[in-house]
């Protein structure tokens, strides 16, 4: 949870952009940022066009400003937690989100893999926790910088070492171990309250 909201408040505002000024300035531009999440990696994508060059170059500042001066507010935060309690309380009701959850707590106990977002852990997040996750791993030495599109060789170059160039160093992130392997089988039966099998 605290991985996914980290990612998702970089467009809640910066320095320089609150969210709605983010989004009609990438709307000028033609322009779009996403910012995907799953188990292993948080990602940042800009989607532009790159026959104006400035445009595309502010489209560029605007990553860059976006992965480096997040602003994290406190009142947006909150507003993004109510969502998301919101979401997966009724995520909870469907039986394949059910299946899942418990899937990965049996095959990665003791592991991030296996821990799963719950209405509790959601309201634990606290905006200091983000600003510490942010500063501790989006930072140059995590990042692998992929360009795909009209660029040559060297532009892609340039474009990486100005993105990598404007974070912070940092330390390299440490993959926990897997848990060990085990020869074991377990059949598990959820309850669960519908007029059919699952």
């Amino acid at each position: 949870g605290l991985a996914s909201f980290t990612n998702s408040m970089l467009d809640k505002g910066t320095n320089l952009y609150d969210e709605n000024s983010l989004d009609e300035a990438l709307a000028d531009l033609g322009a779009e940022l996403s910012f995907p999440t799953n188990s292993e990696t948080n990602s940042v994508r800009l989607r532009s066009l790159t026959n104006n060059q400035q445009n595309f170059q502010k489209g560029l500042d605007i990553l860059i400003n976006v992965l480096t001066k997040p602003k994290f507010d406190e009142k947006i935060l909150q507003r993004e937690i109510g969502y998301s309690v919101v979401e997966l309380t009724d995520a909870l009701t469907r039986p394949n989100v059910q299946v899942a959850r418990v899937f990965n707590e049996i095959v990665f106990p003791n592991h991030p893999f296996g821990a799963m977002i719950s209405v509790s852990s959601l309201n634990n997040i606290k905006t200091v926790d983000i600003k510490n996750f942010h500063k501790k791993y989006y930072v140059a030495q995590n990042a692998k910088i992929l360009i795909v599109g009209d660029a040559t060789k060297q532009q892609a170059e340039q474009i990486a070492e100005k993105i990598a160039v404007n974070l912070p160093n940092g330390e390299l992130a440490k993959f926990p171990a897997f848990p060990p392997k085990t020869e074991k089988s377990d059949k598990i039966v959820l309850d669960h309250p519908a007029t059919q099998s699952h």
